[in-house]
């Protein structure tokens, strides 16, 4: 998916529901890329429903999404939202953002995953990654919030941050009962 203008979105793939479930299963690519002046968001894979939603990428899988802007840019690889968020990854999820303005805001997440009972698994060989560019810049490689998270890494988590302001985290993960 490519969007340019004024304001730009770009979408991979985006499946949601209000009843149950919602499921990404991806073992090719999925690309998002978007150009904004002003503002421009890219994501790569979301899944969102009430109760379970999971975006499993496999060993030949490669989600990438690319956000660039004078202003402002958000850019995240793959984003997980229910009451059981997950995301499952053997193969490559990076999000990318660039803000080229002297005030421009770039943020860059691998992954995003929020829901109540969350949960991250990097396996061997896989990549989370994240690289932010502007005056402020922050890249999360996976970013994770719930309140039973379960966090597991055996592959390469990255991030990188280049601006006046930059913060990188490789992994933040966040819940009242966390297992790692």
């Amino acid at each position: 998916a490519d969007a340019s203008g004024y304001y730009a979105r770009a979408l991979g793939v985006v499946v949601g529901s209000d009843a149950n479930s919602a499921a990404v299963y991806n073992d090719g690519s999925i690309v998002a890329n978007a150009d904004g002046l002003y503002g421009a968001a890219a994501i790569g894979a979301y899944a969102g429903a009430n109760e379970f939603s999971l975006v499993q990428n496999g060993a030949d899988g490669d989600i990438a999404a690319s956000a660039t802007s004078y202003s402002q840019a958000f850019a995240a690889g793959a984003i997980s939202y229910g009451l059981f968020a997950n995301v499952y990854n053997e193969g490559s999820i990076a999000g990318s953002a660039t803000a080229d303005g002297d005030y421009g805001y770039a943020y860059a997440y691998g992954a995003i995953t929020a829901g109540a009972f969350s949960s991250v698994y990097n396996l061997e060989g896989a990549s989370l990654s994240a690289e932010a560019s502007g005056a402020y810049a922050l890249a999360i490689g996976s970013l994770q919030y719930g309140t039973f998270v379960g966090f597991h890494n055996a592959g390469d988590i990255a991030a990188s941050a280049d601006g006046y302001y930059g913060e990188a985290v490789g992994a933040r993960v966040t819940g009242y009962y966390t297992f790692t």
